[in-house]
């Protein structure tokens, strides 16, 4: 096999590797935008209304919307802890384990609230922190970043993103329901990231900062730290689902989240709601085949389970634990020559409010 052969064998194989995996862990946000919205409980007429709390005929109900007041300060602490298993062609069939746990903490003020209920949030990370191991072979290599530390990990260039974060604050409107409609103003960390390169860099490398740093990168990381409401209103037991399509790797697949509400009580003043998740999949599609290359998804388990405490009289989220599980084999025919890719994967996410 010629060297243009094998190149382009392992592209074909990466494809369906651990690396291509990390889109699922995005993927399956509990909060993340979907085609359908659908409430599965037996009352199906939509009352929502201005009013937080409405009574009906079959008993109370409450409008899940955000609605902060302009000054709110709210700061969260989020954890995110990734634990990803392959064995492949690719690991040399050697099982390849890799961690990361990313943890940061967010300031988020409300400097508008307009007559649609549309939200405009100054938004600040106050600090990051990365802890990230991979072992193989009984071998470890592990790196751990700190934003408050200025160490040689602070100074790579894999940590500039990260860097011209701190400390500069921009806008991000979100929508009454909890959709994050857009990230702006967003100057003042492009101009770290040039800095972190000694203005170095020409006007062409700095069109292409604009473009990895915009309104979709943050609406990409932050809309977990949110959580998208169904639009009509919702009593004790209440059921919605929310479906969409999306690549399970490369594997279509429809995702399925069913959203329940537990608890509704009276807190402190606040009314406190809980909410229970759940994540199915539906795969479309087992095998994809192209030129010389065909894969089949053999097994696949995938698992999640959520719940969201929210206080509905603040307007904002108090705690949002997600726990996701992954684990599939991926048989690949590569120009006549088999393969097997076995992965597993594994996410916790928490967010806590912490003012």
């Amino acid at each position: 096999m010629n060297n243009k052969k094998i190149i382009r064998n392992i592209i074909l194989m990466l494809k369906f590797s651990k690396v291509f995996v990390v889109l699922f862990v995005i993927a399956i946000s509990f909060s993340s935008c979907t085609k359908t919205d659908t409430p599965e409980s037996k009352d199906k007429k939509d009352t929502t209304n201005s009013n937080l709390i409405v009574k009906d005929s079959t008993g109370e109900k409450i409008s899940l919307v955000y609605k902060p007041k302009v000054g709110d300060i709210f700061r969260y602490k989020v954890f995110n802890a990734t634990a990803a298993k392959e064995l492949s062609p690719i690991t040399q069939d050697k099982e390849l384990n890799t961690t990361q746990d990313i943890t940061f903490y967010i300031t988020e003020e409300v400097t508008e609230v307009n007559d649609n209920g549309t939200i405009t949030f100054k938004v600040k990370y106050d600090s990051i922190s990365v802890l990230q191991k991979i072992s193989s072979d009984g071998k470890d290599l592990s790196q751990n970043y700190n934003s408050n530390i200025k160490d040689s990990i602070y100074a790579k260039p894999d940590y500039v993103e990260f860097n011209s974060l701190i400390n500069n604050p921009f806008k991000m409107r979100v929508s009454p329901k909890g959709e994050i409609i857009e990230a702006y103003e967003l100057e003042n960390i492009h101009n770290a990231v040039y800095k972190a390169f000694g203005d170095t860099l020409s006007s062409k490398d700095k069109e292409i900062v604009k473009e990895k740093i915009n309104s979709e990168y943050f609406k990409f990381y932050l809309q977990n730290t949110f959580q998208q409401f169904p639009d009509f209103s919702v009593a004790k037991d209440s059921v919605w689902i929310k479906t969409d399509e999306e690549l399970l790797t490369q594997f279509p697949a429809k995702r399925i989240l069913t959203y329940k509400v537990s608890d509704i009580k009276t807190e402190n003043g606040s009314t406190i709601v809980t909410i229970d998740a759940n994540l199915g999949y539906e795969i479309l599609e087992k095998k994809i085949q192209e030129k010389g290359f065909s894969a089949t998804l053999d097994e696949v388990n995938t698992t999640g389970t959520g719940k969201i405490i929210f206080n509905i009289t603040k307007g904002c989220i108090v705690n949002k634990t997600t726990e996701r599980n992954a684990a599939m084999t991926i048989g690949m025919n590569i120009g006549g020559q088999k393969a097997k890719s076995v992965q597993s994967l594994y996410i916790k996410s928490v967010i806590e409010l912490i003012n």
